[in-house]
């Protein structure tokens, strides 16, 4: 019994660890088209997409996730990698999106 309630106690934690912070309230910059872009749960709309974050995977030593994006609009469906770290920069935790060709730093969105 003793076992059963600390492999419990144990697939608990891990599944904590490994599922991704909250992003809502954070915006990706906007353009003329858009504006700010909000991150509502795990999905966020551009202009001619609506793009959704799948299967975050923490990245080791850092407040970080790494996700699949899927994103289908009128042109169609296409996918990426997305890691979203927080890191500590002058002195101000700040939130990045990192993609193979950009980093984005997020704002709080005005509401």
């Amino acid at each position: 019994m003793m076992k059963l309630l600390l492999t419990a106690a144990l697939v608990v934690v891990v599944g904590l660890q490994a599922s991704a912070q909250s992003y809502d309230g954070l915006c990706f910059p906007g353009n003329e088209c858009t504006g700010p872009v909000p991150i509502t749960g795990s999905s966020f709309f551009t202009c001619e997409e609506n793009c959704v974050m799948e299967d975050p995977t923490s990245v080791r030593g850092m407040d970080a996730f790494l996700f699949d994006v899927t994103c289908r609009g009128d042109s169609g469906t296409f996918s990426y990698r997305l890691m979203m770290a927080r890191i500590m920069n002058e002195g101000r935790l700040r939130t990045y999106a990192i993609t193979n060709d950009e980093i984005t730093p997020l704002e709080h969105c005005q509401h």
